[in-house]
Parts: structure tokens; C-alpha cells; sequence
């Protein structure tokens, strides 16, 4: 029996004792028959290298290393229209990621998908040239195409990927696999599973490549252009004051009886003149 309140499977489904209903909804079987047709749908695992080489999480970072450095601390938070924000709000010092970069060993070309959170679980963005060095947050996943990948005579690149990841077909099968942990949900190796879709047609899939690859150009090129503009990077390379310790000021030099100390970070008036 199946609709939209109830459904059956025998014992012999349960996949890895999972007993959770969403896990086998009947309704993901369906889309897979409706596209087909027009799609292949090889699974992500298939798709990515092998191991931790296709598929890796980020690295966790102690708190007091936020705000060491300028090199950008990736966040869930951080992944927006396929792309890292600018205006990274956490980063750390080159010896932090000299220590990680030998493991998470983050490339151009590389897709970033959020493992652990809420509504950004599967959320995606690309590692352009522009972005590196970076660091990952152990909530996010490092994805990287094999290129040597070929089933039904096709091959793909990341392009194509991450449009694929991108759509409500696999945001559907991600929300599927996403079960809650304490206080946040964790999709874990469960985002292997996902099925992708690419479309059959050999000149619909290069026009996709084409396609994804100009807009991310197109992006990187504004990014640049407004930079420019307002001569900055944008980046925040420091997220606490460097005098941590203390400093003077005088008593005529309080304003509006404000005594929060980073209200008179003197490293902003420095930065200013």
C-alpha cells in the first residue's frame, strides 16, 4: 500500500537497519522511472574518485585559532550560489592551514557540499583558483570528480556536476538521507547514495558544461571588478582586535559612556590613517 500518509516494504528492503520512513520514500522511485528516460542517474559514489580522495570532510579547528590569519575558515554558512562568500567571517593563520592543507588537500575544480546543519545540508559551491587557499570546517564535505568516469559512453566534469547537484531531483534524495543528530542533521556517507541526473543527449551535456563553467567565470569576474572598485579583497583578515591584552585611552575619550572595549580598537584608527 502506498499514498501520501502510508506506505509498506518488506523487512528484506531495510537498508542498514535503517528504520526511519522518509529514508524509503516511494516517491523518490517514481522521479527515478520519470527521468530516466531523458537522464542517466549514476549514483555520486560512482561519479567521485575512490575513498577519501572523492570524498572527504573538512577538518575541525579550535575556537582560539579563529581570527589568526587571512586565510579563509569554510563554513556552512560560507557556500551561496555556487560559489564561497569574500566576506568570510573566520580565518586562520598559514601555520593552521599548513598543518590541514597535507589532508584536506582542497583543489580547483573541487565541489564543496554541506554535510551537517539544517535546511544547507546538500548546499554546493565550486573551488575556483580565486578562492584558494582555504580551509574546510568539518561540516562540509570535498567532492572531486573521476576523470576517468565513463557509463553509457559519457563522460563528465564538474561543471556538470555541480549543475546536477543543484537540482530539486537530489535536493529531494539529500532531504531523504539527512537524519537528525542531537541538534542538527547529518546526511554522513548516505550523500554516496544520491542519484545525479545527466541528460542523455551528448550536446545537451556539453551545452550544460558550457554553460555552468561561463556563469562561474562571469562571477569571478564581477567579484574582481568590485574589488577593484573599492580597492579591498573584502576579506576580513582578522576577526578580533590584535590587542588582545589591553590598551589605554583616556577618560575624555569615552563616548557615550560606552565601556566595551572594541569600541576603541585601535587597530581600526591605525588601519584608517
Amino acid at each position: 500500500m502506498v499514498d501520501h500518509l502510508s506506505f509498506s516494504i518488506k523487512r528484506s528492503e531495510l537498508v542498514n537497519r535503517i528504520l526511519i520512513p522518509k529514508y524509503y520514500d516511494p516517491e523518490l522511485d517514481e522521479a527515478n522511472d520519470l527521468v530516466k528516460e531523458k537522464y542517466y542517474l549514476p549514483t555520486l559514489r560512482e561519479v567521485l574518485l575512490p575513498g577519501n580522495e572523492g570524498s572527504r570532510l573538512g577538518t575541525w579547528i579550535r575556537r582560539e585559532h579563529y581570527g589568526t590569519g587571512g586565510i579563509p575558515y569554510i563554513r556552512t554558512s560560507d557556500l551561496n550560489g555556487w560559489r564561497l562568500r569574500r566576506d568570510f567571517k573566520k580565518g586562520v593563520s598559514s601555520e593552521i592551514f599548513k598543518k590541514v592543507s597535507p589532508i584536506q588537500d582542497v583543489r580547483a575544480g573541487d565541489i564543496l557540499m554541506v554535510a551537517h546543519g539544517t535546511y544547507l545540508v546538500g548546499t554546493v559551491a565550486i573551488v575556483t583558483d580565486n578562492d584558494l587557499p582555504i580551509v574546510l570546517q568539518d561540516h562540509i564535505f570535498r567532492l572531486r570528480v573521476n576523470p576517468e568516469f565513463q557509463q553509457h559512453n559519457f563522460t563528465i566534469d564538474c561543471w556538470m556536476l555541480l549543475a546536477a547537484l543543484s537540482t530539486r531531483f537530489v535536493k529531494r534524495q539529500i532531504r531523504a538521507r539527512q537524519f537528525s543528530a542531537d541538534i542538527i542533521d547529518k546526511i554522513g556517507d548516505r550523500h554516496l547514495e544520491v542519484r545525479v541526473p545527466f541528460p542523455k543527449n551528448d550536446s545537451d551535456r556539453a551545452a550544460l558544461s558550457q554553460e555552468v563553467k561561463e556563469i562561474v567565470k562571469s562571477q569571478t569576474e564581477a567579484r574582481m571588478r568590485l574589488s577593484r572598485l573599492l580597492g579591498s579583497d573584502l576579506r576580513m583578515t582578522r576577526e578580533r582586535s590584535e590587542a588582545r591584552h589591553s590598551f589605554p585611552i583616556m577618560r575624555s575619550a569615552i563616548v557615550n559612556r560606552i565601556l566595551i572595549p572594541k569600541y576603541y580598537d585601535p587597530t581600526i584608527k591605525d588601519k584608517m590613517i
